[in-house]
């Protein structure tokens, strides 16, 4: 499972997708499991990080959750 951090707003929007996406090709999983619990300060960025994960998911034909 992944887990997103604390802070996501546009600032760390694109290190954290980086980040994800590297851990979504390492892992071989048939889901992809993103655990969003320790948001505490995010913004819409943080729903698409969440969506082009979603669609890196479908890409590699993995569930998503």
């Amino acid at each position: 499972m992944l887990v997103l951090p604390d802070v996501l707003t546009l600032a760390q929007a694109r290190d954290t997708l980086r980040m994800l996406e590297l851990a979504m090709r390492q892992d071989s999983a048939a889901t992809l499991a993103i655990d969003a619990s320790a948001l505490a300060t995010f913004d819409t960025s943080a729903v698409a990080v969440l969506l082009e994960c979603r669609r890196l998911a479908q890409a590699w034909n993995k569930g998503f959750e």
